[in-house]
């Protein structure tokens, strides 16, 4: 049920992605990240943080008016927090393929562009890895959970198409990732991204 979730949504969004880029896309490119991740768990507060990786495709879709823009996202994505156990700290990591849709602002300086975006995301649950006392809290992930994700930074357009692209994002969880836990666990991530781009082909 899950692996046919993730197909549904990927079908959907390269779908809408293709129809799209027939009508007016911006950009099309891939990107990556490095990404220190935290779980908030309720009457606790964040974990510790630890490191892990992003990266994905993404699609600019234009709009009517030139400083907006639909970024579309799908990505392989590492969350997880490192938790303090008596003496010891235990980590886990869970990897999700994710999908968001992000209304996205920009102004151009030149040849430079800022932008800002914000918007929803869903994460579907690929596996866990955790040790210790966390194995058994976090035996059963939630096959799907949704947040937020929001971010800014700058982009070089170059006169050949191409466009190179360094952000800060932070990915935000709104629902429970792992019901098994004894209280609400979400996922919560900061990331600098780097991005390449080319505008298609007419």
């Amino acid at each position: 049920m899950r692996t046919l979730s993730v197909l549904l949504v990927s079908a959907l969004v390269f779908g809408w992605a293709g129809s799209a880029q027939a009508q007016g896309a911006r950009t099309v490119g891939a990107f990556a990240g490095w990404v220190e991740a935290r779980q908030v768990i309720a009457r606790e507060g964040p974990t510790e943080a630890r490191s892990g990786l992003m990266g994905g495709l993404f699609l600019d879709v234009g709009t009517q008016k030139p400083w907006f823009d639909i970024l579309a996202e799908a990505y392989l994505v590492q969350r997880g927090g490192a938790v303090p156990i008596g003496d010891f700290v235990a980590e886990a990591e869970a990897d999700y393929v994710t999908f968001a849709v992000l209304p996205k602002v920009r102004a151009s300086l030149g040849l430079l562009q800022l932008y800002s975006y914000a918007g929803p995301l869903v994460d579907f649950h690929v596996r866990t890895r955790a040790g210790g006392e966390l194995a058994e809290v976090y035996r059963r992930a939630a096959p799907q959970a949704f947040g937020v994700a929001l971010g800014a930074g700058i982009e070089a357009r170059l006169r050949s198409g191409n466009s190179f692209r360094v952000e800060l994002r932070r990915d935000e969880g709104l629902t429970n990732a792992f019901p098994d836990a004894t209280g609400k666990v979400r996922h919560r991530s900061v990331a600098i991204v780097l991005r390449y781009g080319r505008r298609p082909p007419n």
